[in-house]
This record gives C-alpha cells, structure tokens and sequence, in this order.
C-alpha cells in the first residue's frame, strides 16, 4: 500500500513539474474551438439521417439542442476521465484539482454546467459571442473565471509527442464524423459515367429516395403510392436516346396537361427525377450536385414556357405548345460530351 501511495505522490509531483498555471489566453480560446468542432464533427451523422440539416425554426432549435446536450457530456467526462478535452490536449492543456490531480465527476458537472450558461451563452451563436469575448478579457486582467475556482486549467510544456498523438486522436474523431458524407459523396448513384439503360433505371431510384426525402425536409405533401406506380421510365411517352453500343446519351419525355387543368406538381416531378438522375451521372457533379440542380428550376417553374438550359453537363430543351388534348410539354435531355468523361 506504501508502495502505491509512493507512486502516486511521485506521479503527482511529476505532473505539478511538468504544469505551470500561466496559460495564455488565446491558447485556450483555440482549444474551446478545437472542441466545438470536434463535438460539431461527431453529431453531424446524426443530423444527417435525422433529416436536421434542411433549414427550418424546428432543425435550429433541434440542433442546438442536441449540440449543448452532447457537449455537456463530452465536457464532464473528459475532464473527469482523461483530465482534459480533446482540445485541451491538442494545445498542451489539462485540467487539475488544487493537489494537481484529476478532478472528480462531482467537480466536473458543476465545472462544465458554469462553463456551458456562463461561459459559451448555452451555444446561442449570439450569446456566445458575447460570453467568449467576457471571458477573454478577464482572463487577460488575469483574473480567475467561475468554472475554475476548484478545477483550473493548466499548461503542459509542449512536446512533440504530444502534439502528434493529440493531433492524431482529433483528426480520427473528425474522420469518423465525416464518413456518412464521404459515403455519399462517392455513392451518390451506383452508376457514372457512361450508363446503360437498365443502370440508369437503378439510379433513377436512387435519386427518388433522395428527390422524396428532400420534399419531407421542406414540409411539402405527396402520395408515395404514385411515384411508385409512375416510373419515369415506364412512362408511355418516355423513350430513351442512345448509340450503337447501348449508351444512354439522353431521353425525350412528352407530357400532356388538359385544356383547363394544372400541370399537377407530382408528375412534373417525375421529369425532375429523370434530370436529376442525368446531372448525378455525371462524375463531375459529386460536389455540385444541388446547385446543378437547381439551375433547372426554371423548366418546372414554368412549365408552359419554353427552356433552353445547359448545367453541370447535360442540356434540357423544353418546349410547350398547344395540341387537340392539351397542352404538350417536352423534355429533351441529353449529355453534354465533355461533361460526361
């Protein structure tokens, strides 16, 4: 038992020789950003599949919920178990008890619940504007902040193996956030390139999922029952364009509105998921794919107008005239040759 307790002092007076309490201001202030983003980085998965990202009063508040919530957590225990947050080791920083020990979980609650109202404003971007200015004017008057009083924050001398290894834990946890979005950066449709007829089918079904779980994301009603029984493919006036070896180098769509009706939201949707379906095979379009995108709005915003877009490399010429049914839209679409390498 002697034994244990000697080594223990020694490991304490190791530690209080390797600390120093002067801890610069900006250091600090680098860290607390470094565990923003950390913490940002980790939930992003969860704002992902959870449909958060799309903008909305109910996403914000969702959001912000979620991040206070998880920092709180990531807070109390890292300080409490590895005597510091990821952010705090990256930057040489530690947090210690009067004795230079770790601090308990007792400690660490009320130190990171003083920190999160007092010090980040509860994440509130304005709030913490305000709190993070506050606090680095009292720490450069040297004065001591109220999450600090039993559990001050202490400077380790930087080394460059513990730099490395800190910087390698942070740039693991970021990667392991981002993989949702490198999957679907590389995954966006099975297909690119030059595509057969039954492989653009498959990304068409694709891009419905995604087309459908937009239209939830911005509140907007539909019958799911109709996309599934009206494939734009599988439309009677739908007619694919491609060369000799079976290539899908584009396809022609005829629809008719009746004299007197609307040209109903859904079944435009359809053309929109067929343009949809040609910008997502082009390998180009992995980044912009959205904004390719929508510089077809205007061909179902109007669709009695007559269009001729060219985006992300692939041309649709709309055209609408009248005819002894109704109003006949067409939808040419078709590649762009370089867009498409």
């Amino acid at each position: 038992m002697d034994t244990i307790n000697g080594q223990s002092d020694l490991r304490t007076r190791k530690r209080a020789k390797e600390m120093t309490a002067k801890v610069s201001p900006a250091r600090r202030f680098f860290a607390r950003v470094f565990d923003m983003v950390i913490v940002f980085a980790v939930l992003l998965p969860v704002y992902h599949f959870a449909g958060l990202l799309s903008l909305s009063v109910r996403n914000y508040f969702l959001i912000q919920i979620l991040y206070t919530g998880a920092f709180f957590v990531y807070d109390l225990l890292m300080n409490s178990i590895a005597g510091g947050t990821c952010g705090k080791m990256l930057l040489g920083l530690a947090v210690a008890g009067e004795t230079m020990s770790r601090i308990g979980i007792g400690i660490s609650f009320v130190r990171t619940l003083l920190f999160i109202t007092a010090g980040a404003g509860l994440f509130i971007p304005p709030l913490t504007v305000v709190t993070t200015v506050v606090c680095y004017i009292v720490k450069l008057n040297g004065k001591t902040l109220p999450w600090e009083s039993k559990a001050p924050v202490y400077a380790h001398h930087i080394t460059g193996l513990r730099v490395a290894w800190s910087t390698l834990l942070v740039t693991a946890i970021l990667l392991v956030g981002m993989i949702p979005f490198i999957f679907s950066y590389l995954k966006l449709v099975p297909h690119t390139g030059d595509i057969t007829e039954e492989e653009f089918m498959e990304d068409y079904d694709v891009i419905e999922g995604r087309y459908l779980a937009s239209l939830d994301d911005a509140g907007r009603t539909y019958d799911p029952s109709f996309y599934r029984s009206n494939k734009l493919y599988n439309m009677q006036d739908f007619r694919f364009n491609t060369d000799e070896n079976g290539i899908v180098k584009g396809f022609t769509y005829a629809d008719v509105v009746p004299h007197g009706k609307e040209y109903e939201t859904q079944r435009r949707d359809l053309a929109a998921m067929g343009i949809s379906t040609m910008i997502a095979s082009v390998k180009a379009n992995r980044t912009t794919y959205n904004v390719s995108i929508s510089n077809f709005c205007a061909v179902f915003e109007r669709p009695f107008e007559d269009h001729d877009i060219t985006s992300g490399g692939v041309k649709v010429v709309h055209t609408s005239k009248k005819g002894p049914d109704g109003q006949l839209v067409i939808y040419e679409v078709s590649f762009i040759e370089e867009g498409n390498q």
